[in-house]
């Protein structure tokens, strides 16, 4: 028999009034506002939002091209520490074999990239190359090895270089890490040293940028900060009246070991900042094993993000976290600080 019950008959609506007056009296009488208002990074977090705190940006994460790996796709990158090229395509291979969808390597002394690349499909993977010593030398290296590559080679370089690199239909050269912890200061020099650099190719060379973040633990500040790092970057192709391009973000979760939460410490927090840079937007993913030596632990590293893709179906929607009050508010409040300073920056 149908029940023509209404589910929610039983529940008395509530306004802000309500619940204030419910918070003061568990309080003791405090100002529920002022007591469990926090500041963060240079914006406030306060314990309630409603409809009214919806952004004025106008930001979406838009479905991905790409429908293989869902409308919200990300690549799962591992990091690999380049010292012995052998050793690191050996440990490439094994990520690979088990499900990476890439790899990030953090390269040291010059190498020879056949090498290091050796049974590596690239037109299958992303392969992401960090770099702080011997610039010049690994691009050389790359550049050959680039040359002989036929298809697509997604990935994109980091290093410190401010000379105008070459541009590639598929390899983003321009790649700049955002210091950590990522705060609106931090986001905006580096939005503004690539447009300084490329300056008058910017409007040509938009596409090849890209950027690299660490993923703290604050789960909703997090998510909000990789969706106003997009949104500001729509205001600067505005204002440069370039054409509209997507912005490349590279989302990492450093090895993090707190004794109250051992022995899975690692994998909580890599699993939380994991779930803010997937709902948050990032294109890259690196979850760093609390220690790379121990495969079990880069295996578990690894694992966050096939279980969040397979099982718990983060890739099905675009932007799950569209249209939440506090998601919202936190986007606005971070890409108004990241405009304005980068603004100010610019014009100095």
């Amino acid at each position: 028999m149908k029940s023509t019950e209404k589910l929610f008959d039983n529940f008395t609506a509530t306004d802000t009034t309500a619940w204030e007056k419910a918070a003061r009296e568990e309080l003791q009488g405090e100002d529920p506002w002022k007591k469990l208002t926090r500041s963060y990074q240079g914006f406030s977090i306060r314990p309630l939002y409603g409809p009214n705190e919806s952004s004025g940006i106008d930001f979406k994460l838009n479905a991905a091209l790409e429908s293989t790996r869902g409308a919200r796709t990300w690549y799962n990158c591992p990091r690999v520490t380049v010292n012995d090229p052998v050793e690191a395509n050996a440990s490439a291979l094994e990520h690979l074999q088990q499900g990476a969808d890439g790899i990030f390597f953090e390269l040291n002394e010059p190498i020879r990239f056949a090498q290091l690349l050796r049974n590596i499909e690239w037109p299958f993977c992303a392969l992401n190359f960090l770099v702080k010593d011997h610039e010049n030398a690994h691009q050389e290296a790359i550049l050959e090895h680039l040359g002989k590559q036929k298809g697509t080679t997604l990935g994109i370089w980091y290093g410190t270089s401010t000379n105008i690199l070459p541009s590639h239909p598929s390899f983003r050269w321009i790649g700049r890490s955002i210091a950590s912890p990522g705060t609106a200061d931090e986001i905006a020099a580096a939005l503004e040293s690539v447009v300084r650099q490329l300056g008058p190719s910017f409007k040509s060379r938009s596409a090849d940028f890209g950027f690299r973040i660490e993923i703290g633990t604050d789960f909703f500040v997090e998510a909000a900060k990789l969706r106003a790092i997009r949104a500001a970057w729509q205001l600067i192709l505005r204002r440069m009246e370039a054409p509209d391009s997507s912005l490349f973000i590279h989302a990492c979760s450093p090895a993090w070991t707190q004794e109250a939460y051992q022995p899975h410490g690692n994998m909580l927090k890599a699993t939380t900042a994991a779930m803010a840079s997937i709902l948050g937007g990032c294109d890259l993913l690196t979850l760093d094993a609390e220690d790379s030596t121990q495969s079990m632990m880069s295996r578990v590293a690894r694992n966050v993000s096939h279980i969040l893709r397979e099982e718990s179906h983060f890739s099905k929607v675009a932007d799950p976290l569209s249209g939440s009050y506090l998601v919202e508010n936190l986007t606005q409040q971070l890409t108004e600080q990241i405009w304005s300073k980068f603004q100010a920056n610019h014009s100095a």
